[in-house]
């Protein structure tokens, strides 16, 4: 794949979107793509012979690889993971439910210097750690009245679910690969009808629709994945 300089004057407000990404960073990227897209393929390899009770081989994971195309709708160009929403795939299940939910989070962070109660604090650090916290607690601060309200009850999960469908409803330039191989990791645990949107052939039937109050502007996504690195440190070599 050839590197291509991607600018940043759709995602207005994100200045590091404007930076071409090195050519380090970008073999980097392709790298782990690569790495994701064959674990996928030996977890769906290991859900298959467990469904038919068979030893799964490293000849079935191989199988399922060569076969990507039928699990994968396409390929992540090296141009679509200069975009960020779409190294969202690269991320491990721990992270991209961090991020999802931080995400979501964001939408709600005037109503997070607000939140005083002992569990939901607890909660909160729950879903995104102690420093994403505080470091979304001190983000910019939206016109007053504007910012989307804290859910009155939630949980990790379901941060995770609302920040999944909230990016699904931007106009970010999430790729279909992307988009898959994120439902395929939310699919391991309980927000798997949310993460599942993402999958072609699949429904979003159980689940409330995104509605147009929902549905936030380019600059507040393009914002969110400028600070994300410094929500998650541990991430800059994804968001830095």
């Amino acid at each position: 794949m050839n590197a291509r300089n991607v600018s940043g004057a759709d995602d207005v407000g994100e200045s590091k979107e404007s930076e071409p990404a090195s050519l380090a960073q970008l073999h980097g990227w392709a790298a782990r793509y690569e790495a994701r897209v064959r674990e996928e393929a030996a977890r769906q390899a290991q859900l298959h012979c467990q469904r038919w009770r068979q030893a799964c081989t490293p000849a079935a994971v191989q199988i399922w690889l060569a076969a990507r195309h039928a699990w994968l709708p396409g390929a992540v160009s090296i141009d679509q993971l200069s975009v960020s929403v779409n190294r969202l795939a690269l991320l491990d299940a721990d992270g991209l439910r961090k991020v999802l939910s931080a995400r979501a989070l964001y939408r709600s962070r005037a109503s997070l210097r607000r939140v005083v109660a002992r569990s939901q604090c607890e909660q909160l650090r729950a879903a995104v750690g102690e420093h994403a916290l505080e470091r979304l607690q001190q983000a910019d601060a939206v016109v007053a009245g504007s910012g989307a309200p804290l859910p009155e009850s939630f949980t990790a999960m379901s941060l995770a679910a609302d920040g999944w469908q909230l990016i699904q409803s931007e106009d970010a330039g999430l790729a279909p690969a992307s988009a898959a191989l994120v439902a395929y990791a939310l699919a391991l645990d309980e927000t798997a009808g949310a993460g599942m949107a993402g999958v072609p052939g699949s429904s979003r039937d159980r689940h409330s629709p995104i509605t147009s109050s929902q549905v936030s502007g380019g600059d507040e996504s393009a914002c969110f994945f400028a600070k994300l690195g410094s929500f998650f440190p541990e991430m800059q070599w994804l968001f830095g």
